[in-house]
C-alpha cells in the first residue's frame, strides 16, 4: 500500500549536524576558506593544487534535540545503545568508506567525532559524506540490526576542477571587496550588496561582499545546532545568496534556449546552462525530464520568456526548493517558539549584517501570533 512503512521503528526528530572541522592534505592544513560550512562544501582541489596523496578530514557530529525530553540519554534508556558512523561515497570510482565515530558529551550536548582518511588514487571528481545514528531493534523472534534513528545532511567534497557547472552547489564562491575589485570595477557602485554573480567566466561564479560587517561571521558560524535562531539566520543568508544566483542563471539559460527556438537539438550553449534547465524541469515540472517538460508546460515558459508572472512563480518555486533542501522551515518553526534573542557575533558590531536583518525579529514576533501566515498556510 502506498505510504506504508515496513518495519516501523523509533526515530529522533531533532537536528543531526555533521561538521567538517579541518582537513589536512598530506601534512598541509587546508585553508579555512576552502571549507564552506553554510553550503556543506569542501574544496580539496577544485580551485588549486590537487596533487596530494592523502586527505585527513576531521568530522564532528552534534545532535540538537527537537524537544527537551528527546535527549540521547532518554532514547538509549528506552531503545538501547546508539551508534554513530559516517560514510564517504565516490560514485565515479564506486568507492565507499565507512567510519565509526567516538562519542563524547560536553555542555549538555551529545557529540561524536572521527577522522576520515582518503587515498587520492581512489577518488576523482566529487565525493559525498553523510552521517547516521543507529541502534539495534529487538522484536519477538527477530532482531533488526542498525535501524537508522537520525541522519545528517550530506557534505559535497570536490576533488578536481569542474568541467562544467555542478548541480550540487559546484559554483565557485569568492569573498571580495566590492568597493575595490579590479576584475569587476562596476561592483564599486554596489558596496551595500551582499553578493553578485559574475557571468564573464566560462562557468559563472558567486562573489560575496567581504566588506559587510558580520557577513562572514554569520556564514562561517561554527555553532551549528546549538542555537536555532542563529541557524535560521545563517541559512537565510546562504539561501538568499543561492536564490539570487539561481535566478540569474535561470534567466540566462531560458533566454539562451528561447533564442534557439526552444528546440534542444538546435541549442548550442555551455554545459552549465543545460544542467540549469534540467534542474528547473525537476523543480517546475515537477520531477520531469527536461525534454518532457519542454513538450508540456515548459514550452510555454520558453516561448513567453520570464514574464513578470513567470519570474514571480520561478522565484517562489526556487525559494521553496532550497528551503526544503536546507530544512529551513524546521528552523523557522523552532525560532517561532524560542524566547531568546539573537546576539551579534561581535559585541562591537553596531551596524552591519545582523543589524540589517533585525527585521527578522519582527517576523519572529509575527510567527508567534500568526504562524500560518509565515509559512504560507491557509485555514480554508
Amino acid at each position: 500500500m502506498h505510504g506504508s512503512v515496513l518495519y516501523p521503528h523509533k526515530t529522533l526528530t531533532g537536528d543531526l549536524n555533521l561538521i567538517l572541522d579541518r582537513v589536512h592534505l598530506d601534512d598541509q592544513l587546508l585553508p579555512s576558506e576552502k571549507i564552506q560550512s553554510p553550503f556543506n562544501i569542501a574544496d580539496l582541489g577544485r580551485t588549486g593544487d590537487s596533487q596530494w596523496q592523502s586527505a585527513k578530514m576531521d568530522f564532528s557530529l552534534r545532535y540538537q534535540p527537537d524537544k527537551a525530553k528527546e535527549t540521547i540519554a532518554n532514547f538509549t534508556s528506552s531503545h538501547g545503545e546508539l551508534r554513530a558512523w559516517l560514510a564517504l561515497e565516490c560514485r565515479p570510482t564506486n568507492l565507499r568508506i565507512s567510519l565509526k565515530l567516538n562519542h563524547s558529551k560536553s555542555d549538555q550536548m551529545d557529540q561524536w567525532s572521527g577522522t576520515l582518511i582518503v587515498d587520492r588514487d581512489h577518488v576523482i571528481a566529487t565525493a559525498i559524506v553523510q552521517a547516521w545514528l543507529a541502534y539495534d531493534l529487538a522484536e519477538p523472534g527477530i532482531q533488526f540490526k542498525s535501524r537508522v534513528a537520525a541522519e545528517s545532511s550530506p557534505w559535497t567534497i570536490y576533488l578536481d576542477p569542474p568541467r562544467s557547472f555542478h548541480r550540487d552547489g559546484g559554483m565557485q564562491m569568492h569573498w571580495v571587496d566590492f568597493s575595490n575589485y579590479a576584475d569587476l570595477d562596476w561592483l564599486s557602485h554596489y558596496q551595500n550588496a551582499f553578493s553578485a554573480i559574475d557571468m564573464s567566466p566560462e562557468t559563472p561564479r558567486i562573489l560575496l561582499n567581504s566588506t559587510i560587517s558580520g557577513f562572514q561571521e554569520i556564514l562561517k558560524d561554527e555553532t551549528a545546532g546549538q542555537d536555532p535562531a542563529r541557524d535560521t539566520l545563517r541559512n537565510m543568508a546562504a539561501n538568499n545568496v543561492a536564490r539570487g544566483a539561481w535566478m540569474a542563471l535561470a534567466h540566462q539559460s531560458i533566454q539562451s534556449l528561447r533564442k534557439s527556438g526552444g528546440e534542444l537539438a538546435n541549442w548550442s550553449a555551455p554545459a552549465w546552462q543545460r544542467e540549469v534547465m534540467e534542474i528547473l524541469a525537476l523543480i517546475l515540472g515537477p520531477n520531469l525530464k527536461l525534454s518532457d517538460w519542454l513538450e508540456n508546460e515548459g514550452g510555454d515558459w520558453i516561448h513567453e520568456g520570464l514574464t513578470p508572472a513567470n519570474w514571480t512563480r520561478l522565484d517562489v518555486a526556487l525559494g521553496d526548493w532550497m528551503a526544503r533542501r536546507s530544512n529551513l522551515a524546521a528552523h523557522w518553526q523552532k525560532w517561532s517558539k524560542t524566547q531568546s534573542k539573537i546576539d551579534p557575533p561581535e559585541a562591537e558590531v553596531k551596524k552591519g549584517f545582523v543589524d540589517r536583518l533585525k527585521t527578522v525579529l519582527k517576523v519572529k514576533k509575527k510567527a508567534e501570533q500568526e504562524p500560518s501566515q509565515l509559512f504560507g498556510a491557509s485555514d480554508e
